[in-house]
């Protein structure tokens, strides 16, 4: 199967006993799927859930044409925020660093693939009305239960613009004083 579509991936699994490790990891890379492990089940989650609202705002910057280079300082941001998220979430802020922070932040905020992406980008251009769902909308909200949106200015911008009609443009400000 490795010859046949030579699409390199890597996958992190977080588990509380290392025992499950090996033999996962040769059924992997049987797949040519790489492994990693983390010990950080709570990081992982957490990055998991993350990833989606930061794409909102990736999707945000994207519909308001704001450039690469603005989606650059919106990764370090956003990066910054999650290791904050976590640390405060009694998590290892490392986490966010690895394949299932960073990586998957990444991979999703720059891809049309993303609904999540999709969802930000319709916002930022008018086409998405009240009634848009998606997983990050969903953790967004949930995320403003649990803790102090105005402490990650990002996620708060985002919270802002999602449910409060805020004004898009509003982020690349917030962006260019991060």
């Amino acid at each position: 199967i490795c010859q046949l579509y030579k699409i390199p991936a890597t996958v992190i699994l977080a588990v509380s006993d290392n025992r499950w490790f090996q033999p996962l990891r040769h059924i992997f890379n049987e797949a040519c799927v790489g492994l990693d492990v983390s010990g950080d089940m709570r990081g992982i989650a957490l990055c998991a859930v993350l990833k989606n609202i930061y794409a909102i705002a990736f999707g945000l910057s994207e519909g308001m044409h704001f450039g690469l280079n603005t989606k650059g300082k919106l990764a370090v941001v956003a990066l910054r925020e999650m290791k904050q998220i976590l640390a405060d979430c009694k998590a290892d802020p490392h986490t966010a660093e690895g394949i299932a922070g960073l990586g998957d932040l990444l991979a999703t905020g720059f891809s049309e693939n993303s609904f999540n992406y999709r969802v930000g980008k319709s916002l930022a251009e008018g086409i998405a009305d009240e009634h848009i769902r998606s997983e990050g909308l969903v953790a967004l909200d949930e995320l403003s239960r649990k803790v102090d949106l105005k402490k990650y200015p990002l996620a708060h911008a985002v919270s802002t613009i999602v449910f409060h009609y805020g004004e898009p443009a509003n982020l690349g400000e917030l962006i260019s004083q991060a």
